[in-house]
């Protein structure tokens, strides 16, 4: 069994230091034995779980729909099932967002379209707009704040 120094374990799997140490903070990871002079000692199940975590995180997982996952993926007895309710869970968390941010975009695109290039920032649609909220489009709705 490979022994790795943290930063061995940083560097093969992608993940910061720091990052690694909160996550054993919060117990994503287990806190690994120490050398006499105090130095962490990992394994190679320690890099495979650090690979999964940050997979987990750049699929966008909340840590603690990754933690149910890791404790899935630790028990004999679950089920894809299971596996598959977390992700489903997470696929309609990204598909609110998606729709968020096409809101957003929207938004943005019917204020830029009122602004001129040449006109003074007093009169900048974009600032009025955002001064008097999102449910204002057009420069006859601006709030009389």
């Amino acid at each position: 069994m490979e022994k790795l120094t943290i930063g061995q374990l940083a560097e093969a799997s992608g993940v910061h230091l720091e990052t690694i140490r909160y996550y054993e903070r919060i117990g994503l990871i287990r806190n690994p034995p120490r050398t006499a002079s105090g130095y962490r000692v990992y394994e190679t199940a320690d890099l495979a779980r650090l690979r999964f975590i940050r997979c987990g995180r750049e699929l966008g997982f909340e840590i603690e729909a990754i933690r149910k996952l890791l404790a899935l993926q630790a028990a004999p007895d679950a089920s894809c099932a299971q596996a598959r309710a977390v992700t489903q869970a997470h696929v309609e968390a990204i598909d609110t967002k998606v729709k968020q941010l096409l809101w957003m975009k929207e938004w943005l695109l019917r204020v830029m379209e009122l602004c001129p290039p040449d006109a003074s920032i007093d009169d900048c649609p974009i600032l009025k707009a955002m001064a008097c909220g999102t449910d204002h489009y057009a420069a006859s709705t601006y709030c009389s704040k």
